[in-house]
Formats: structure tokens, C-alpha cells, sequence
């Protein structure tokens, strides 16, 4: 495959990629990831769990931005994960069976009979999939209804230099959420709501409405 001959082109679309869409791909040597930028997978097998646990819930969780890029001598697009690489990799992992979840008390494991893809890899005894007993798997309908799970995607052709660009400014710009904010976020309850409506009066900015117009926060 010569990848200096791929089609690059300036188009933006946002898709969805479902959890089924993701294996495919994955299944078929679609998804790259360029060393020249990406780190090594970091997350552990909490994250990853805490990941499929927010997808099971229906949580939504941020876009993944891939470029993706037409070469003349494949049949395959070319997808270049520029961010996300943790969170599909946790997806696939799942899937695969290479950890479970905490279900109604036991560790349970994605059940290879809801998904066409890993199946096949089970009737085939493809060494990717992880085989675990029968009884530790989830029920086959949360199963189904995860791998139609949709994962927000934008979609783009760019040329080396601009996605090194665009890396470079995903990671490096907006301020991370503090601590405190993180913990603040998490506190529910009346305990919690007294000592933030007592804080807004001391810091005099009197917002005890817990939803304010955009327009107000530059004032607080």
C-alpha cells in the first residue's frame, strides 16, 4: 500500500460509528495509528471498564476525530485515529473478551453470540477472541443493544502537516478541570448544595439557581 499516493482532501463531516462498525473495521485492518504523534495505550482495565460501563448506560462520550484516506492500489479506506485511540481500543478489547464488567454482582464477560463478527471468529477459533464460559456472560439483548451503541465521529482528509496541527492543538490548548471542580462535580445531595450556595454568597456572585444563561458567566 503506498500511502503517499492517498487521495487528501479538505472536507469536515461528524458520522456515528457503531460498536458494530468499530469491530468491522478493526476486523478488516481499516484503522491505523501514526506513530509519529500517538502515545502508547495507557489506560488500565479500570478505565476500560468505566468506559463500557458509561456506553452501557447510554452515556455519551466525546467525538474521535479520523482522517480518513482513499489509496488507488486498496479496496479499504485508510482510517488514521488521530484522538480517541484509548476508547476505541478499550471498545475492541471488550468486545474481544479480554476483560469483563461488574454485573449484578459477577464479572461478566461480552457474549460472542450477539455480534456477527466475533461469531464468526468464535466458529472459527480465531486466537483474537478470548473465550470465556457461558455462564459468565452478559445477557444477549444488554449485548445487542450495546454494539448498536453510537460513537460520535468527525470525519476529515488532511495532509501530514495539518494533522500533525491538529494533534498538537487538541493537546495542548483549553485548561484541565481541576481537582476540586472534579470532586465538586461528583458531590450530590443537600449537604453539598448548602455548602455551594453558602460559597456563591461569600463570593458574592448570589448565583443560587443551579442553571444560568451563558450570557451570565463572565459575571461570576
Amino acid at each position: 500500500m503506498n500511502w503517499e499516493e492517498r487521495t487528501v482532501s479538505n472536507t469536515l463531516t461528524v458520522e456515528r460509528y457503531t460498536v458494530n462498525d468499530i469491530i468491522v473495521n478493526y476486523l478488516e485492518d481499516q484503522f491505523y495509528v501514526n506513530r509519529r504523534y500517538q502515545r502508547k495505550l495507557v489506560w488500565g482495565v479500570e478505565e476500560k471498564r468505566l468506559l463500557i460501563d458509561s456506553m452501557i448506560k447510554g452515556i455519551p462520550l466525546p467525538a474521535v476525530l479520523i482522517v480518513k484516506y482513499d489509496v488507488p492500489d486498496g479496496k479499504k479506506n485508510i482510517l488514521e485515529i488521530v484522538d480517541g485511540m484509548q476508547r476505541l481500543n478499550a471498545i475492541i478489547s471488550f468486545v474481544l473478551g479480554e476483560f469483563g464488567i461488574e454485573y449484578n454482582g459477577n464479572r461478566c464477560y461480552f457474549d460472542f453470540m450477539a455480534n456477527n463478527e466475533t461469531f464468526q471468529l468464535s466458529m472459527n477459533n480465531d486466537e483474537r477472541l478470548r473465550k470465556h464460559e457461558k455462564d459468565n456472560t452478559l445477557p444477549k439483548d444488554l449485548c445487542l443493544e450495546f454494539c448498536r451503541y453510537q460513537l460520535p465521529a468527525i470525519i476529515t482528509g488532511q495532509d501530514n502537516t495539518t494533522v500533525d496541527m491538529i494533534f498538537s492543538r487538541i493537546n495542548s490548548t483549553g485548561r484541565k478541570i481541576s481537582s476540586q471542580d472534579l470532586r465538586q462535580s461528583m458531590a450530590v445531595g443537600e449537604f453539598p448544595d448548602l455548602v455551594r450556595r453558602i460559597a456563591s454568597n461569600v463570593r458574592l456572585d448570589h448565583t443560587y439557581s443551579d442553571h444560568i444563561f451563558l450570557c451570565d458567566i463572565p459575571k461570576i
